[in-house]
């Protein structure tokens, strides 16, 4: 019996206790008619209650049975009553109680809850979010199970829908999937829906019917549940933070208890049910048995090496041309290779949504997709789901951020990251691109760390030696270097621990308060005096470090401060030493956040009027230490800031043409015209960001000048190994190493499209270009191979000028050899129930949760 029917009878049941007492009350007052009319409400009420269970349980129940004896006790009783034999009366009262309890008692014992559990998928290659919480289920006696496949429309361009699918015959037949036309939600009001498709009407490529979104189901059940369609490789992108079926869910089941912090607020700590993915549960039991190849792949891919390659969605739209132009190099790597067959997966979407949003470059996209299929390159794999062909491959190629690699990975066979910029092969020089990412951390002393935690020290030759590892990931986990007699303090960035090398070489680590962060905990780092300040990115407070003692101290910041910006991506708040206090700001927030370098108090202030109208990306002082600058994160306006009396003013470069670098694929996030700006004794110099231009606001007219640079100026990264997303950063050399003492180091510029670093003399008319070089024999024969490359980044090999397609084609990569131990391992670390049970223990809880509830 449907669990709410039993709720309801069991109420009914309930009121019969005060029927009894009310029919004894009447009895006494001698108002026999109603004592009639009471005792055959009863008998029409029981043979109803019998009648539905009849029709929930069929015929034959022990619980009928003993409505029937109630019925026949009524009997009685109307006749003691009709009769007035009082004593005869009271022992029929007694009997009905006596007699109700037992029908309580049996209907209990006997009626068994069976809830009513709908899943709603939409797409059957998305089926696999929730399979093996619907196999639990199924097998679950006290549940009763039904499919409902959403019908959906695709979008067009003006956002309206057009064509509509309807996938229902292409699921297992052994699902005995229902039409959403013959079973009524709002009729059946099933215990427990399950969705995969959270966007209801806010995706632009797609849409369930709107008789399914979930602000609708949520009126038609007693519990809803989000399942996500996607899984995880460590944190959630920005897209899909803020899904709008979040607000009216019950339950969101979560891969990992360490990604609660990546979904958005309004989803309290206890809607969450961390169980794991279904996903991984079908991959693990298709790795689990032989796999069986599709009888038209057997004539290209038997006895060959399989390797599945995997384009997402999220690639073609960011990377535009250049996904196109990554399709074509892949291809080209597996031409004449008969020991290799390649199977191309593309996301089911793919093509919908070139058709709703790009359709030129569509076009394009079907015209290579033709070209693959019949020029035979490889396989093309449209089959429904991809467990079978995960299972089949020996090897991954594809982005990171995909669900297919995630669950790939969990599986232990190698996964090889590609890089979408990268079309060719590496030339000579192009290992800058590889080792740099443009942080001015890496630029601004005698120690370097490049990409690949690699500690690099500049010898007397001038070419910077390798020195040791600082971290088994293959991202750039630390900072700047400081000296300290004979020690080296190391700051983090994605670490929670500042690390110390001795003289010797031994390294050791000074421990930060833990923290779910997991994502640029920290922006930079700045010593004033005998402190080391550690610029909070994500990370909830600012750390000072006492070079004498090691000893810590925790400045909270408050929240504004750690907000995103409209886009969804981290705060790029600004930070300068002025006098005695460092200064922060927001770019959602025009407060600026002053906090005393030796007593750690800290205040909030105010700039002037003329300059609340929003946050800040960049601030610096001026020459004299007097003032300070601002960049507006809303606008092209630069302010000055007088914090001691409060002058202020703003500047506006809006009316002047900044011109756009292409950096060749979309950028996330808000176009900033600029990246960095220095003070000069000639003015405020402003270096390009999406611009590409330099500009000078002039100390003698305060205008801004078009500034040309005595240098080349690169508009065009150099080869695919030298991707950037602005054109360089601009800085004072060891501004960072000693600010306090008022250094006016060099202003130094690094531009990214050549990845050449500059000192620029002070008349800003001449320049000295600084060479950056290395040992290629050190830097191949240290190079990391397969490792983790951060917490969202998980374990593989990723494509760069070291790691190259053709060498993992070849088994010829230099560095850490393939685990698969530790490959599994590290996978593990992000999701819950690696052995197969996510689906069975989030039916356990579902359930658990809707009868506590």
């Amino acid at each position: 019996m449907r669990r709410k029917k039993k709720e309801q009878l069991i109420s009914l049941m309930q009121e019969y206790e005060e029927v009894h007492t009310e029919l004894e009350r009447l009895y006494q007052k001698g108002n026999l008619g109603a004592c009639f009319e009471l005792l055959t409400t009863c008998q029409e009420t029981a043979v109803a209650i019998g009648e539905q269970i009849e029709e929930a349980e069929g015929s034959g129940t022990q619980i009928v049975q003993r409505i029937e004896e109630y019925c026949e006790d009524l009997y009685e009783c109307h006749q003691a009553v009709a009769m007035q034999d009082p004593g005869r009366v009271l022992h029929s009262f007694s009997k009905l109680r006596t007699q109700w309890k037992e029908v309580e008692k049996t209907f209990q014992e006997e009626i068994q809850v069976i809830l009513e559990i709908a899943f709603l998928p939409y797409k059957v290659s998305m089926w696999d979010s929730m399979e093996s919480i619907y196999l639990a289920a199924k097998a679950d006696p006290s549940c009763h199970t039904v499919v409902l496949p959403l019908p959906y429309y695709d979008r067009n361009s003006a956002y309206e829908l057009t064509t509509k699918h309807d996938e229902t015959n292409l699921f297992p037949s052994d699902l005995s999937c229902k039409s959403c036309e013959e079973y009524y939600l709002e009729v059946e009001q099933p215990d427990i829906i399950y969705i995969h498709n959270p966007y209801d009407g806010c995706n632009a490529v797609t849409s369930i019917d709107p008789r399914f979104y979930s602000n609708v189901l949520k009126k038609d059940c007693t519990k809803l549940v989000y399942v996500p369609y996607y899984v995880s490789e460590g944190g959630i992108h920005n897209s899909r933070v803020n899904f709008s079926a979040y607000q009216f869910v019950d339950y969101v089941v979560a891969q990992s208890r360490y990604l609660r912090p990546h979904f958005p607020s309004m989803i309290r700590r206890e809607r969450f049910i961390v169980t794991g993915s279904p996903k991984f549960d079908q991959i693990l039991a298709a790795c689990n048995v032989p796999a069986e190849m599709p009888e038209a792949w057997k004539e290209r891919a038997s006895g060959k090496k399989l390797f599945l390659y995997n384009t997402s969605i999220g690639e073609a739209l960011l990377y535009k041309e250049g996904f196109l132009k990554k399709l074509e190099y892949v291809f080209h790597q597996f031409k004449d290779r008969e020991d290799l067959c390649l199977i191309w997966r593309s996301h089911p979407l793919l093509e919908a949504t070139f058709s709703s949003m790009l359709p030129e470059l569509g076009r394009k996209y079907l015209a290579i997709q033709e070209r693959f299929i019949q020029e035979g390159y490889g396989i093309y794999d449209d089959t429904k789901r991809p467990e079978q062909t995960m299972a089949l491959a020996d090897a991954y190629l594809g982005g990171w951020t995909s669900s297919l690699a995630t669950m790939f990975g969990i599986t232990g066979k190698p996964l090889f990251l590609l890089n979408q910029n990268i079309h060719c092969l590496p030339e000579k020089e192009d290992y800058l691109g590889t080792l740099f990412s443009g942080r001015v951390d890496e630029l601004d002393g005698n120690y370097m760390i490049t990409e690949g935690s690699q500690l690099f020290c500049r010898e007397k030759d001038g070419i910077f030696h390798y020195c040791c590892r600082l971290s088994g990931d293959s991202e750039k986990t630390y900072g700047r270097v400081f000296e300290e007699e004979d020690r080296l303090y190391i700051a983090p960035l994605h670490s929670f621990q500042i690390l110390v090398r001795d003289g010797e070489g031994e390294c050791r680590s000074i421990s930060l308060k833990p923290c779910e962060v997991t994502l640029a905990a920290f922006a930079d780092s700045i010593r004033v005096g005998d402190f080391l300040f550690l610029i909070p990115q994500t990370y909830p407070f600012l750390v000072r470090m006492d070079f004498r003692t090691e000893e810590l101290h925790y400045v909270e910041v408050s929240e504004p401060f750690f907000d995103v910006d409209e886009e969804g991506n981290p705060n790029t708040r600004g930070y300068c030493l002025f006098r005695n206090f460092l200064f922060f700001s927001s770019v959602n927030d025009s407060k600026i956040l002053a906090v005393d370098v030796k007593s750690l108090e800290k205040q909030t202030v105010l700039p002037g009027e003329d300059l609340r109208a929003g946050g800040y990306t960049l601030l610096t002082t001026d020459l004299r230490k007097e003032t300070v600058w601002m960049l507006s994160a809303d606008d092209m306006s630069v302010c000055r800031w007088n914090p001691e009396n409060g002058d202020d003013r703003c500047f506006d470069c809006s009316q002047e043409e900044i011109g756009l670098f292409d950096c060749g694929f979309e950028v996330p996030g808000k176009i900033r015209p600029f990246s960095s700006m220095v003070d000069t004794k000639k003015g405020l110099l402003l270096a390009p960001a999406s611009g590409d231009r330099f500009f000078l606001l002039s100390a003698d007219d305060e205008k801004f000048h078009v500034w040309t640079p005595p240098f080349t100026m690169s508009l065009k990264p150099r080869s695919d190994y030298a991707s950037c997303q602005f054109l360089g950063i601009l800085f004072r050399q060891k501004e960072a190493f000693g600010a306090e003492q008022g250094n006016l180091g060099a202003i130094r510029y690094f531009s990214m499209p050549d990845r050449k670093l500059y000192e620029i003399e002070e008349d800003l008319d001449s320049y000295t270009e600084i060479p950056l070089r290395f040992s290629l024999k050190e830097l191949k024969e240290h190079c990391y191979g397969f490792a983790r490359r951060n917490p969202w980044q998980r374990y593989g090999c990723y494509e760069d000028v070291f790691h190259t397609l053709p060498d993992f084609l070849s088994d010829r990569l230099p560095g850490n050899p393939h685990c698969k131990e530790e490959q599994i391992r590290d996978y593990s670390e992000i999701t819950e129930n690696t052995d197969g049970t996510c689906g069975k223990k989030t039916h356990e809880e579902v359930k658990r949760r809707l009868f506590e509830d």
